[in-house]
């Protein structure tokens, strides 16, 4: 079971007029696998007490929304495309330093939307058009390489390192960084 509030769907889909007025369809028991993929991915996440952060949390809400509104809307409800591709170069450097400067704290879309005043599903794919990564994406690598240059100078721990990039614990953190790397923080850091 899925609740959405009424006024989160407002928030992250402001200028989305087909929603306003969008109602789902009853739909005899079906399977959509995608839809089952994305619902067992949040649970998953909500289940591990969402090491991930909010950012990805609300990017999988808003996946959710668009998915429904373009598959199982009645009457037409669909999410837009963006006025333009892509952001400005000045907007994206925005928020490009915004990210860098904040790496270490819980980043929202709503957050990152608001710098250059769009709405968080907007930003998600003007972002996406713009740096080619989405804003989730963006952020892990970004605290990654971060992560690297602390563990070159061997000044931290590696909880201390995980804890002040951002990361919920040194577990999350590990298996995000040798995703990205191949590499544990603790073997990267043999290995200088």
């Amino acid at each position: 079971m899925v609740e959405l509030e009424e006024h989160w769907v407002r928030e992250n889909f402001r200028n989305e007029r087909p929603l306003d007025t969008a109602e789902l369809e009853h739909q005899a028991p079906l399977i959509d696998r995608k839809l089952e993929t994305l619902l067992r991915i949040m649970a998953d996440e909500i289940s591990a007490g969402c090491p991930t952060g909010r950012l990805y949390s609300q990017s999988l809400s808003i996946a959710l929304v668009s998915f429904l509104a373009c598959r199982y809307c009645r009457n037409g409800g669909s999410v837009g495309e963006p006025p333009h591709s892509g952001l400005p170069h000045r907007d994206t450097q925005q928020i490009l330093d915004y990210i860098d400067d904040n790496l270490g704290s819980n980043l929202t879309l709503g957050v990152l939307a608001g710098l250059v005043d769009l709405s968080p599903q907007h930003f998600c794919h003007a972002f996406h058009e713009a740096v080619g990564l989405t804003p989730h994406q963006y952020v892990i690598r970004r605290r990654i390489e971060k992560a690297k240059r602390l563990l070159d100078e061997n000044r931290l721990r590696i909880v201390d390192v995980a804890l002040n990039l951002g990361f919920s614990n040194q577990s999350h953190f590990t298996d995000l960084f040798r995703r990205v790397t191949g590499k544990t923080p603790k073997n990267y850091q043999r290995n200088i």
